[in-house]
């Protein structure tokens, strides 16, 4: 699933030190986990703040700051949970000879 989105491409080149990004849901400003995590982390490298009005979380404040780094290792784990079981099953998968990954072409490359 791709990343790349035109308005947050812009907006993140927009931003500046001390300027705040407002969300309505907290998820919405990226499409995966793993990426809004990446973008909170750029966001504090950068100066940047952020509002999420669904969770409370705004990282001007202590509070806010603290409920975000909860929310970030709460998705860290449940990421490698998924990853955890992903592996599990591949693992099962291909103990039982069943074919993991892209299916054989038609015609066999030279």
């Amino acid at each position: 699933m791709s990343v790349q989105r035109p308005a947050l491409d812009e907006l993140l080149g927009l931003l500046r030190e001390g300027d705040t990004v407002l969300v309505a849901h907290f998820f919405r400003l990226g499409r995966r986990r793993d990426h809004v995590i990446h973008l909170f982390n750029s966001f504090y490298q950068r100066g940047i703040h952020f509002k999420a009005l669904d969770l409370g979380i705004n990282t001007t404040t202590s509070a806010g700051k603290f409920m975000f780094s909860i929310f970030a290792s709460l998705t860290e784990y449940d990421r490698e949970g998924i990853l955890e079981k992903t592996k599990a099953g591949q693992q099962l998968a291909a103990a039982q000879g069943k074919h993991i990954g892209r299916p054989k072409g038609l015609y066999e490359q030279s």
